[in-house]
């Protein structure tokens, strides 16, 4: 019971809580964050890792490559929040449930679209959560997709029960 996916999930939640509890900041520059994250880039073209086919030595080399990438991300991040792109990422971390509730459904009209263009058959639109077999710059698609369509709802029933609200308020005044 006690794996390989054990120690790693492990190690990497008391590096979070030591991180935390020392109060430990990554205060490297932003050039630091970008050699950081060339590590993971580079591993990724010549190792498979993940939690759940890693094994044997190769735990050691997931759990440095992971906090490589995590640290990278994180002093990326506080770069980021210092220009103005940072409300648009505020904006879109506060409507990360609606994300996660729309993301797949929001799959689906790029998969149809793809399908339809490229003269392949519509049972292919029940593979999940996308088309398995798609060309390399599709995941870029469906990153957009799957942000840009939740909020779009989000906004519209935001903006229906808004006026909803108000419109009935003033009735009554």
């Amino acid at each position: 019971m006690f794996g390989e996916q054990t120690l790693l999930a492990t190690a990497f939640y008391l590096s979070g809580y030591l991180c935390r509890k020392k109060n430990m900041c990554f205060d490297y520059q932003l050039i630091a964050g970008l050699l950081l994250l060339i590590v993971p880039a580079i591993a990724a073209f010549f190792v498979k890792l993940n939690m759940a086919t890693v094994q044997g030595w190769l735990v050691s080399v997931d759990y440095a490559i992971a906090m490589a990438g995590t640290m990278s991300i994180v002093l990326l991040s506080r770069e980021l929040s210092r220009h103005r792109i940072a409300p648009i990422f505020a904006y879109i971390g506060d409507k990360t449930l609606y994300i996660l509730a729309f993301h797949f459904l929001a799959f689906k009209p790029v998969s149809f679209v793809y399908l339809h263009f490229n003269g392949l058959p519509i049972d292919l639109l029940t593979m999940f959560p996308v088309l398995e077999e798609t060309n390399s710059w599709m995941w870029i698609v469906y990153v957009i997709s799957g942000i840009i369509f939740p909020l779009a709802i989000w906004e519209l029933i935001h903006h229906i029960f808004v006026s909803n609200k108000t419109s009935t308020s003033k009735k009554y005044i």
